[in-house]
């Protein structure tokens, strides 16, 4: 973590991403989904696809098509999408 500690001061949406999935899985940091996300929202509205992809995932887990949260959710999928990150091209199908 202390590596990760000064990118996170300036901001990186990279080390916000790995910061965000460690509080998620409990791994190097406390488990804490709302920091995750916090976290994950930071580096997402940097234009990191992988984090607009997490991010866009974590919204809707166990969530069917109906859910509210699908409106937040799909325009984090296509932002990572049109950012050439297929998983997110794949979270769409699903929704077409």
């Amino acid at each position: 973590m202390k590596a990760l500690e000064p990118l996170l001061v300036n901001g990186n949406a990279g080390a916000q991403r790995i910061a965000g999935l460690m509080h998620l899985h409990g791994r190097g940091l406390s488990k804490d989904r709302q920091k995750a996300l916090q976290l994950l929202e930071l580096s997402a509205n940097q234009n990191d696809a992988k984090a607009q992809f997490l991010l866009g995932d974590l919204v809707i887990k166990d969530c069917q098509q109906k859910c509210p949260e699908i409106k937040r959710a799909l325009p984090l999928f296509h932002a990572a999408h049109k950012s050439g990150f297929s998983e997110a091209t794949e979270a769409l199908a699903k929704f077409l």
